[in-house]
């Protein structure tokens, strides 16, 4: 395998080719054969990716003897019955792609997809193996006997957790916060990969200067969570290593098509729900608030259509920020990553200029200068909050009617690009819904990419 520059992969559960486009951005890889047991998103991964063999089936329900050998397999099992998203009960993080409920023989099937790593890489044996999933499958109770069974074949592991927006290796991450965890094998007596690379990104100390962070676990003994929940970055200088740094992200606001404002909220024919306006109200109190003190006039001041992602507090300007329209979600400025686009869809709503998060679990607005909020395969989750231009009125520094500000949800393009597909890429759902779902459900490019690239270098050293 040394000096080799043609790998190949087989991507399972492809859904609509996130893993597949960021492996092959990796000279040198090409994915040979990809399978899915949905038909839309077969569909779409034959459109984007035409030299690669596809095949439309359950996994559980087939041979490995239909798929070719290959350098890698890359697995993303169902993980709608492995996360906390519903509750207790660990259920769906991600929506079913056929529906928003699945039976009981659906949750089964569900994990059952895990032990079709097992007996695919038993059969094929892999050189390296990535198994993504959701953050909560380190929960499922089979877990470590899971790990033992891939042990028994001969392979050394390493679980990565890794937000989207900071995969920042071999190129640009996705401007979007999405925890996920990577089980990653590689053949024992092989060389390990050097997967530290993929999880320190770069970030700026105060006192050094631009450094590569390092993850800095709350609990050591237990070094899995999320971003922020359960680790953090730190400088990796021992002269300050415990100052927490901030990784560089992309913003939200640059996926967002700024030429949409969306409709005046005080010209809707169907009133926003009265937990939509809290939240847009959230965002106004965080995001618009008054002008610093020396720049503040008795007299009133005019709010402005947005112009920038950043403006002056001394201008008036009122910042974009994204609405998360689910749970307990807040809102975020634009120039932060988004939050988890998910298979639902109909999440991030755009206030120009924050994102309300309709609906989840502990925020409300996000600004659009920071990443977004997940992207789930529910979707309706972001929305746009815009100060509505032909209703500019003079008003208070503390005083901004939600009435006249502009609302609409994000669209496809917006949240594609949010998963770090390139503009481009061809989503072939035919509904809105679908499309929104398989971007919810994709790995995003950069990770896998990063991840292969890191796998890749060690069979080749």
């Amino acid at each position: 395998m040394k000096g080799s520059l043609d790998i190949t992969a087989s991507d399972f559960f492809c859904g609509a080719g996130g893993s597949t486009t960021g492996m092959i951005s990796i000279p040198g890889v090409r994915v040979s054969a990809a399978s899915n047991h949905w038909d839309k998103a077969i569909e779409t991964h034959q459109y984007n990716h035409q030299h690669t063999e596809h095949i439309l089936a359950d996994l559980s329900q087939i041979t490995p003897k239909l798929f070719p050998r290959t350098t890698i397999g890359w697995f993303s099992p169902e993980c709608t019955w492995h996360s906390n998203a519903r509750g207790a009960k660990r259920l769906a993080a991600q929506i079913s792609l056929l529906s928003d409920d699945l039976p009981s023989e659906a949750a089964e099937r569900s994990r059952a997809t895990m032990w079709d790593v097992v007996r695919f890489t038993e059969y094929h044996r892999y050189e390296l193996v990535f198994v993504e999933n959701v953050v909560e499958i380190y929960s499922w109770p089979l877990y470590r006997p899971w790990i033992a069974a891939m042990r028994a074949l001969g392979y050394e592991h390493r679980l990565i957790c890794l937000n989207s927006m900071h995969s920042w290796t071999f190129g640009t991450p996705a401007p979007q916060s999405r925890d996920r965890v990577y089980v990653c094998f590689w053949k024992a007596g092989n060389r390990a990969p050097d997967f530290e690379t993929a999880v320190r990104p770069p970030a700026t100390c105060s006192r050094c200067g631009p450094v590569r962070a390092l993850q800095a676990w709350k609990n050591p003994a237990v070094a899995v969570g999320k971003y922020r929940s359960q680790y953090s970055y730190r400088c990796p200088a021992r002269a300050c290593a415990d100052t927490v740094l901030e990784p560089d992200w992309l913003p939200a606001s640059t996926i967002i098509d700024w030429t949409k404002t969306g409709q005046r909220i005080g010209d809707r024919t169907r009133p926003l729900k009265p937990k939509t306006i809290a939240r847009i109200q959230a965002g106004i109190d965080r995001y618009w608030a008054a002008p610093h003190a020396e720049d503040a006039r008795e007299s009133a001041g005019t709010l402005f259509e947005y112009r920038q992602a950043s403006p002056r507090p001394s201008e008036g300007r009122a910042p974009a920020f994204v609405s998360v329209l689910r749970g307990q979600s807040k809102n975020h400025r634009t120039s932060e990553a988004l939050s988890t686009v998910s298979a639902g869809g109909r999440h991030h709503a755009v206030i120009t200029p924050f994102i309300a998060e309709l609906r989840g679990g502990g925020s409300t607005a996000r600004s659009v200068s920071d990443a977004l909020c997940t992207v789930t395969a529910s979707g309706n989750h972001h929305g746009l909050v815009v100060p509505a231009a032909t209703h500019h009125r003079k008003t208070t520094r503390r005083s901004f009617a939600v009435e006249d500000l502009c609302f609409r949800m994000l669209d496809v393009p917006e949240l594609q690009c949010a998963m770090g597909f390139a503009s481009t890429y061809v989503l072939c759902g035919g509904t809105k819904q679908r499309n929104v779902r398989m971007c919810g459900n994709a790995v995003t490019p950069p990770t896998s990419r990063d991840l292969v690239g890191v796998g890749v270098q060690s069979l080749l050293s």
